[in-house]
């Protein structure tokens, strides 16, 4: 999880995907619902360009079921929670590269600094 400052309103907001605050996240939803029922089903590409809506948001809003796909063209819909799944792989994969480069790297200092962990024998008279 991520700190930042909304997008939109400014307010400090934890985030995974899109660093957008809550209040600002219904507002959008709001929008999203209203353009889908004054307009039918639609494409997603042209959703986000009519409403300034970025397609991570779109996909948050089906994951999170707050948006559903029938709504939205069932193909894209595919392609798009795909996207998210091979993203969120990818995340991970550098993540676990990341810390196990952090682990390699104080593996080094430690063997370099001389010091060797010691241990007391307590019950030493």
């Amino acid at each position: 999880m991520n700190y930042g400052n909304c997008a939109l309103c400014g307010r400090l907001v934890a985030y995974n995907t899109v660093r957008i605050c809550d209040d600002c996240k219904e507002k959008k939803l709001e929008l999203v619902i209203n353009y889908l029922k004054e307009n039918g089903v639609t494409k997603t590409d042209e959703l986000c360009a009519k409403l300034n809506i970025p397609k991570r948001l779109i996909v948050d809003f089906i994951v999170e079921g707050s948006l559903e796909m029938k709504f939205l063209n069932a193909d894209e819909v595919d392609q798009l929670l795909e996207e998210e799944r091979k993203r969120n792989v990818v995340s991970t994969i550098n993540s676990l590269v990341a810390n196990q480069s952090k682990i390699e790297t104080q593996k080094q200092e430690l063997k370099s600094s001389g010091n060797k962990m010691r241990f007391l024998n307590r019950n030493r008279k």
